[in-house]
């Protein structure tokens, strides 16, 4: 046990720290001192720090990709724990001519940390585990046409504005278990290739999911959805439920495939369920077969 502990304050002193503790204390360090880390190659390992101004990891040099896309590489892992940033995080820059994306290579962790600025990582890509647990979003947070090569976690993760990460591609399990969100939510055409977990989850603005495909299970069990929602166009290729499950406004299930028998066990809806043109399996279901997938009983115990 000795020897990991030593391993870990080693790494830390050798990379970057912020610890409070006995050996280490809280402090404030500039978002460019985090992007030379990186392009030292550091370890880069913050807890309890204060990034103080706009961490762009488009500083690291980009190399062309295709057409107009230039595209920086970060290969070291990214653990940031309890931190505050006071700028803008992003991994997107348009510079009209030409596009700076990023790629991030290892695990990039930001474990209970704060964002009082916008968060853009607008068409990066993830090699291994992208990790926001438990953090706090103040501005929006995009993640439009991303690709994660594995699994994404938003787990108990606070958005006070929009969380938009529309026409990305989810190669690993999605976990937004308890995720609040102020804002809008606008899933419209991601694409699910594992299992999607956004059970307990709470969004109080426009939420979004149409033509998203769920090649695996989709779980909205005890979910709270405050506003409009909108399944149009989804496919569901597995299991897909939504238990006790709460719509305080209409939600639009229209043109929606189910290749397995949905569940829709006390649901609770306030507004209209828009349910033209679903298609079950290999037909497309009548009004009787509907009345069976989704109780009628949920109309008469609308949400309070």
């Amino acid at each position: 046990m000795k020897s990991i502990v030593m391993f870990v304050l080693a790494t830390l002193m050798n990379g970057a720290g912020c610890v409070s503790s006995g050996l280490f204390h809280s402090k404030t360090i500039s978002a460019d001192e985090v992007i030379r880390n990186i392009q030292h190659n550091k370890a880069v390992v913050y807890t309890l720090c204060t990034i103080e101004g706009n961490l762009d990891f488009t500083k690291i040099q980009g190399f062309p990709s295709s057409g107009t896309t230039d595209v920086s590489t970060i290969n070291i892992p990214l653990y940031f724990e309890s931190c505050t940033f006071t700028g803008k995080v992003s991994a997107f820059k348009n510079n009209n001519k030409r596009i700076n994306t990023c790629r991030f290579n290892n695990n990039a962790s930001f474990n209970n940390c704060y964002f009082k600025d916008e968060v853009d990582f607008n068409g990066a890509s993830f090699g291994q585990i992208l990790l926001l647990t438990k953090s706090i979003f103040d501005k929006p947070a995009s993640f439009q046409a991303c690709l994660f090569e594995n699994d994404v976690r938003i787990d108990e993760t606070f958005f006070s504005n929009n969380l938009l990460m529309q026409e990305s591609v989810i190669r690993g399990n999605f976990w937004a278990k308890q995720a609040t969100i102020y804002g809008q939510l606008s899933l419209q055409q991601a694409d699910f290739w594992q299992n999607a977990s956004l059970a307990a989850i709470s969004v109080h603005k426009y939420a979004d999911l149409g033509l998203a495909n769920f090649r695996r299970a989709a779980f909205f069990e005890y979910g709270e959805y405050f506003n409009k929602v909108n399944f149009n166009g989804a496919v569901f290729a597995s299991r897909a439920e939504w238990n006790k499950t709460k719509f305080h406004q209409s939600v639009d299930f229209s043109n929606t495939t189910f290749l397995s028998t949905p569940v829709f066990n006390n649901m609770e809806l306030s507004g209209e369920l828009i349910r033209d043109n679903i298609k079950y399996i290999n037909g497309i279901l009548d009004s009787n077969q509907l009345k069976k997938l989704i109780p009628v009983y949920i109309q008469a115990n609308p949400v309070p």
